[in-house]
């Protein structure tokens, strides 16, 4: 009855070594996912850094731009004005 505990046991433990053998494999490969997927995420986030960067910098020239043609059609209206005004001395002048 000893003997047939005992070898129930060692079968007992070496399942029990077995089992604790694949849970150290299993957690050595989830330790390198995890790290995989950290240097993806890095990346990611250096990706969305760099985009609000871009968006902030196209932010800055969109208003330069809306600025300048601003500027630009105020200028226009200037030189139609003139121009309009020139033409109608001229027509005063020749008429």
């Amino acid at each position: 009855a000893v003997l047939a505990d005992l070898r129930a046991f060692e079968a007992q433990a070496r399942l029990t070594e077995s089992q604790v053998e694949d849970i150290a494999r299993l957690n050595h490969e989830l330790g390198q996912h995890v790290v995989h997927q950290t240097a993806q995420i890095e990346q990611l986030y250096m990706g969305a850094v760099d985009t609000a960067d871009n968006v902030a910098r196209g932010n800055v020239e969109l208003k330069k731009a809306v600025e300048r043609s601003g500027t630009a059609a105020w200028i226009v209206f200037v030189i139609l004005v003139c121009l309009s005004f020139a033409l109608l001395v001229l027509d005063y002048v020749s008429g």
